[in-house]
């Protein structure tokens, strides 16, 4: 059963509720296409160790990577395919009374988009809350992610980090669409 979750965000209450299976997976998909390279930039230089990374070791560098990738790697057709998804299982209200379709109103972030991020992140942890729940969950995201990269590196290391070419190299899901002619 689809579960729904209301917040506050600024002076409006907003209802999410979570995507059904295969729209969420499919968003899922493109989240982690656009995402990983983005972990990667920002985890490059931090040593791992048998307990895995320290978060206390993330630096301004790592974040200031980890953004600069982001603006590299997603396009408006990502935001707007991420935000148009969940917005399909949205409503907000002013006064808790009357609501309304976020997907149906376009004005609604007008001069808000701060607002609007703070939004997404709620419906983002609505829907994935088994992977961003808990205290933990960027240590455990961050490990998943560094088992991932261990499994598609080369046996011999060259003493270089694989992770950094990644967020530099790899072309955005806009830009593969409109390659392919999707």
């Amino acid at each position: 059963m689809r579960e729904t979750k209301d917040k506050q965000i600024g002076a409006f209450h907003y209802k999410v509720k979570q995507l059904a299976d295969p729209k969420g997976m499919s968003l899922l998909v493109r989240l982690t296409k656009v995402l990983t390279p983005v972990l990667g930039a920002g985890l490059k230089g931090i040593p791992e160790s048998s307990d895995g990374i320290s978060l206390g070791e993330l630096t301004t560098g790592a974040i200031g990577d980890a953004l600069i990738a982001l603006a590299d790697r997603i396009a408006e057709d990502d935001m707007e395919y991420i935000y148009s998804t969940l917005a399909t299982e949205a409503t907000f209200s002013q006064d808790g009374s009357a609501w309304f379709p976020i997907a149906s109103d376009s004005s609604h972030w007008s001069g808000r988009y701060l607002q609007k991020f703070q939004w997404i992140v709620f419906a983002l942890e609505v829907n994935y809350s088994d992977f961003l729940g808990g205290p933990d969950s960027l240590a455990r995201i961050v490990t998943m992610f560094q088992a991932v990269q261990k499994s598609k590196s080369p046996r011999t290391s060259t003493g270089g980090s694989s992770v950094s070419s990644v967020a530099s190299t790899t072309p955005s899901v806009a830009e593969k669409s409109k390659k392919s002619g999707q």
